[in-house]
C-alpha cells in the first residue's frame, strides 16, 4: 500500500510539472520552427562602463573578500528534507546512476539564455533537487519562506604550466533557486548565480586563506572545513571527461561514472563522456533513502527544457541585472557612506 501510495505522488508531481511547463509556455509566443541560438559577441567597453556591471564589479569584490574570511560563520541552510546534522547520519552510502543525456542539445538549450553548459547543468540539478522535495512533500515548497539550500561547489585554481600536478581547487557554496517553480526561470537563476561566482574573487582570496590555514594550523583549517559542510545541504561537481570513446585493456567503454561522499545528504556529480553527460548520486541512507528520485527529477528537468526550447521564438536575451552580493554590499556601502555624511554634517553644526 506503501508504495502504491509513493507512485500515486510521483504521478501527481509529474502532472504538476506538466502542468508548470504549459504555463510556462503560454506565457511565451511560439512557433513551429526552433529559434537560433544566440552568438557569443566580445564584451565592448559601453557594457563594462555599464552601471549595473560596475555595480556587480565593486559590490562582487568587497562581498568576495568579506564572504571568504566569514564563509563558516554564515547562516545554515534551511532544514529541508535533504538536510540532516552529522550526528543523523549513518554510515551507509547509497549509489545510483542516471541515463546519459545528449552534451550537444544541453549546450544548445544553454545557447537559447547566453548560458554555458555548466550553467544548465547546474539548473538540472536544481530542478532534481525540487522534485526531490516535492516528492517528499517538504512544507517549506508550500510556504512563502525563501529557502536557502546550498550546494558546494570545487572550483579549480590555475596551476602554472611548469608546475608539478596537484589538485588546486576550492570549495565554494552555489546557492539553488529551488523556490523558482518553472523551468525556464530556474535555468536563469541558476546563470545568475554561476556568472556572481565567476566574476567573484572569492575563490582566490579563499584559496590564499585555506593554504595559510593549512601550514599554520591544519586542525583548525581541519574544524573550519567541517564548519562549513555542516552549514550546506548538498555538493555538486562537474567534470569534464574524453571527448571521444576510449578503451581499457582492448575493450571500448560506454560509460564513465564517478561517485563523491561527504557527509551531507547527497553528493551529486556530473561527468561528460563521449558527447553524452552522466549523473551519478551518492546519498546517506538515513538523510536521502531514495536516490532514484534525483536521477528521475534530473531527466524530467531536461525533457522539460528542451520541449520549451524547442517551442520558442527568439532567444531570450539576457538583461543586465545585480548580482545578489553586490545589491547587498552597495547597500552597506551606501549606508556607511550616508552615515559618515551624517556625522560629518553634525560635527560641523555642533
Amino acid at each position: 500500500s506503501d508504495k502504491k501510495a509513493i507512485d500515486s505522488d510521483k504521478k501527481a508531481i509529474d502532472k504538476n510539472h506538466k502542468d508548470a511547463e504549459a504555463q510556462s509556455g503560454a506565457n511565451r509566443k511560439v512557433v513551429d520552427q526552433p529559434a537560433a541560438p544566440l552568438k557569443s559577441t566580445q564584451t565592448s567597453l559601453l557594457s563594462i562602463l555599464h552601471p549595473i556591471h560596475l555595480c556587480n564589479l565593486i559590490g562582487g569584490w568587497l562581498y568576495g573578500l568579506s564572504h571568504a574570511v566569514a564563509l563558516p560563520l554564515l547562516w545554515r541552510d534551511s532544514s529541508t528534507c535533504l538536510k540532516a546534522s552529522l550526528d543523523q547520519m549513518s554510515s551507509v552510502r547509497l549509489t545510483r546512476s542516471a541515463t546519459a543525456v545528449p552534451l550537444a542539445r544541453v549546450k544548445e538549450i544553454g545557447s537559447y539564455f547566453g548560458a554555458t553548459i555548466n550553467d544548465v547543468l547546474v539548473a538540472l540539478v536544481t530542478g532534481a533537487v525540487r522534485y526531490y522535495m516535492e516528492a517528499h512533500h517538504d512544507p517549506l515548497l508550500d510556504s512563502s519562506t525563501h529557502i536557502r539550500l546550498r550546494s558546494l561547489m570545487p572550483i579549480g585554481q590555475a596551476t602554472p604550466p611548469t608546475a608539478q600536478p596537484r589538485n588546486r581547487f576550492v570549495m565554494l557554496p552555489l546557492s539553488m533557486p529551488v523556490n523558482h517553480s518553472d523551468p525556464i526561470s530556474r535555468l536563469q537563476e541558476s546563470k545568475l548565480r554561476c556568472d556572481e561566482l565567476k566574476h567573484s574573487p572569492e575563490a582566490f582570496f579563499l584559496f590564499a586563506l585555506q593554504g595559510t590555514l593549512m601550514r599554520l594550523s591544519p586542525a583548525l583549517f581541519t574544524r573550519t572545513a567541517i564548519d562549513l559542510i555542516s552549514e550546506v545541504t548538498l555538493l555538486f561537481t562537474n567534470v569534464v571527461g574524453p571527448r571521444h570513446q576510449v578503451s581499457m585493456v582492448g575493450e571500448p567503454l560506454r560509460d564513465i561514472n564517478f561517485f563523491v561522499s561527504q557527509p551531507l545528504g547527497a553528493c551529486l556529480s556530473v561527468l561528460s563522456y563521449n558527447g553524452h553527460v552522466n549523473l551519478s548520486v551518492c546519498t546517506d541512507a538515513n538523510v536521502v533513502p531514495d536516490p532514484g528520485v534525483l536521477l528521475k527529477g534530473f531527466e524530467l528537468e531536461f525533457q522539460a527544457l528542451d520541449r520549451l526550447v524547442s517551442k520558442m521564438k527568439h532567444p531570450i536575451v539576457p538583461a543586465p541585472r545585480l548580482f545578489p552580493s553586490a545589491r547587498n554590499s552597495v547597500l552597506v556601502l551606501s549606508l556607511l557612506v550616508g552615515a559618515l555624511a551624517f556625522v560629518l554634517s553634525y560635527s560641523q553644526l555642533v
